[in-house]
Parts: structure tokens; sequence; C-alpha cells
């Protein structure tokens, strides 16, 4: 039984002797392994489509909007109304993006 635990240590100090002598190495090809995993899963999950079961979940979480329509005559009247606020309907039409 001696014998074999000996013969453990003796074949674990090489091994410990090449990893410290190979580290750097060692280091390098773990390193592009991994980055090649990261990269080629990468490149999985980007061409993945959504099943239809997805697709459906989601489009029936999306809540419609309704605008009461008092509110849209109410915005009518004073569009009309004000020259200030004309000119601010007019601007938001045209151009969205800018105040």
């Amino acid at each position: 039984m001696k014998e074999y635990i000996d013969q453990a240590k003796r074949y674990l100090s090489v091994a410990v002797k090449f990893m410290v002598r190979h580290s750097i190495i060692l280091f390098v090809i773990v390193f592009a392994g991994l980055a090649g995993y990261l990269v080629a899963r990468i490149g999985y999950l980007s061409r993945l489509e959504p099943t239809e079961a997805q697709v459906t979940s989601k489009i029936s979480e999306v809540k419609k909007i309704t605008t009461d329509t008092g509110s849209i005559l109410k915005l009518k009247e004073l569009e009309g109304r004000s020259i200030s606020v004309e000119s601010l309907f007019d601007n938001g039409r045209t151009n969205p993006f800018e105040n």
C-alpha cells in the first residue's frame, strides 16, 4: 500500500512540475477554448428563431392603447383656439423628435 502512495506522489510531483513549467501555454489553450465556445454559442443563439408559442404569448401581453373620444375632441378644440398650441401641433407632426 505504501508503494502505491509513493508512486502516486511521484506522478503527482511530475504533473505539478509539468504544469508549472508550461503554465502560460496551458492558460492560453484554456482561454482560447473558452473564447471559441462563447463565439460558437453566441452564433448559435443569434440564429435561433422564437417558437409560435413564444410569439403568441408576447403578442398577447401587449396592451392596446385606446384614446377617449372626448379627449380627442378637446385637443382639436384647443388646436383651433390658440396660435401657439397650433404651432406646437404642426411642429410635432412635421418633426416629432425636435422640440
